[in-house]
């Protein structure tokens, strides 16, 4: 059995899940993005990973990649913001933190998510809910959303959970990112 979980660091309250006692304490993601700085980054997974560990966690269900570029969307906090250069180099520390250069007993795997990117939701609506599951991307702005995650592949991410959303107005076949398989295996 493996261990997994969401993220226990943050030192938000938060009101939609139940708080993460003996953890250290650090910035939500879009924190370390207004940083900028790519070994404290690299620190702070480190420090996580060997707290994972020492808890029995083996897989962290992060980090979330997804570029912020619809500022209504409600998981901004949870992302490294709209900029997808700063967003990759912050996922490339953040992955080689937690698993390493190679992921062995020392590590803690990542899944990385959400491919091929979550925040472009149309109106701010995330698909978690049934009544909207669009994904806009004005000025052909698609290209630009995998850029976090070419990254994360190169920092050989172990794991990749794709999005609950639906590409709209692109080539591929309008249905959900997990069942698209031009998406999950053409890219």
């Amino acid at each position: 059995v493996t261990i997994a979980s969401d993220p226990r660091h943050y030192f938000s309250k938060s009101i939609f899940a139940m708080e993460a006692k003996g953890f250290s304490q650090w910035p939500e993601q879009l924190g370390f993005a207004a940083i900028g700085d790519t070994a404290l980054m690299r620190d702070f997974a480190d420090i996580a990973r060997q707290e994972y560990l020492a808890a029995g966690i083996r897989e962290a269900l992060h980090p979330s990649i997804d570029l912020a570029t619809e500022p209504r969307w409600a998981r901004i906090s949870g992302t490294f913001g709209e900029d997808a250069e700063l967003s990759a180099q912050l996922a490339e520390a953040y992955i080689l933190g937690f698993q390493g250069e190679q992921l062995n007993s020392t590590g803690v795997a990542c899944m990385t998510k959400h491919f091929p990117g979550g925040g472009p939701q149309r109106e701010g609506l995330d698909p978690h809910f049934a009544f909207h599951k669009g994904q806009a991307y004005p000025g052909n702005n698609f290209n630009y959303h995998l850029i976090p995650f070419q990254a994360a592949f190169g920092a050989n991410t172990a794991a990749i959970m794709p999005y609950y959303g639906v590409p709209t107005g692109l080539e591929y076949e309008e249905v959900g990112f997990s069942y698209n398989k031009a998406i999950i295996t053409g890219l």
